[in-house]
């Protein structure tokens, strides 16, 4: 209550043992996506962040995740699986902290992306609960207040 009153964000460890999703290794995962489908990214995504000119293609979570053992080339940005509605087949697999109001957010969304994947500098138009299940992810945060030192 108390930091998200004053927008303080918060790092909780550990938080998703209970999750069935975090103890599927990855060749049940690939079962498990199979036929689930998303819209990927390619190409230099990161500078066409507000472009009209943006190279999206709906793949299967499996054909994506499956292409992940195949490293981009040198230069290149590697393709994103980014902003995707989580499934119907997936939310079975997560489970709510009893201290998140999921009736006051947007519906789940999931990113999946390779090292050396990239996230444009952005705002969220409403507060998050980020659970990261596999890998590790950095963020740099800025308070609204240093917006205009961002560019």
């Amino acid at each position: 209550g108390e930091y998200l009153e004053h927008g303080t964000p918060v790092v909780i460890s550990d938080a998703l043992q209970d999750w069935p999703l975090f103890s599927m290794g990855r060749e049940a995962s690939l079962e498990h996506f199979a036929e689930l489908q998303g819209i990927t990214r390619h190409g230099d995504y990161v500078k066409k962040t507000f472009s009209t000119d943006r190279d999206f293609r709906s793949t299967s979570m499996a054909d994506f995740i499956a292409s992940l053992d195949t490293p981009a080339k040198p230069g290149e940005t590697p393709a994103y699986m980014g902003n995707n509605i989580v499934p119907e087949k997936l939310l079975a697999l997560i489970r709510y902290p009893q201290y998140f109001a999921r009736e006051k957010f947007i519906a789940p969304r999931i990113w999946i992306g390779p090292k050396g994947t990239l996230t444009p500098l952005h705002r969220d138009d409403t507060d998050n609960l980020f659970a990261q299940v596999w890998g590790q992810k950095s963020f740099i945060l800025a308070a609204p207040h240093h917006r205009p030192a961002l560019g």
